[in-house]
């Protein structure tokens, strides 16, 4: 108690190890920002763009973005360039199409999910 160091009971030894681990393992918390859905494939050289609609929120040029099939994420990635209508764009809205380049490059398939999210850590 002087040295503020504090104390825990534990009867179950699996009660121990998951209070360890929670002290130990940083917590992650992911807030979603925005969906769309991939309509369309384009190959330009040899970039492949994705022809998408934003579905839900904002998807920004500055966010991580998250490819999803199904419950299966396809893989982690950012956007290197963001356009709509012919022009760079730093976001887009609910409602809007927009065509969209990977870095690195991901296999996405028309019907995928884009998952614009931001993440923080912190302790429960």
């Amino acid at each position: 108690e002087v040295e503020k160091v504090p104390l825990h009971n534990f009867k179950i030894i699996y009660e121990l190890l998951e209070a360890i681990e929670k002290l130990i393992t940083p917590q992650v918390v992911e807030k979603i920002l925005g969906r769309a859905t991939v309509l369309a494939e384009f190959k330009i050289d040899s970039d492949r763009i994705a022809g998408c609609k934003c579905v839900e929120g904002v998807i920004a040029k500055s966010s991580h973005i998250k490819v999803q099939r199904g419950d299966t994420v396809i893989g982690v990635t950012r956007i290197k360039s963001l356009k709509t209508k012919q022009t760079e764009a730093p976001s887009v809205k609910s409602g809007t199409e927009f065509g969209v380049l990977f870095t690195p490059h991901l296999d996405f398939k028309i019907s995928d999910s884009i998952i614009s999210f931001e993440t923080s850590s912190g302790q429960s």
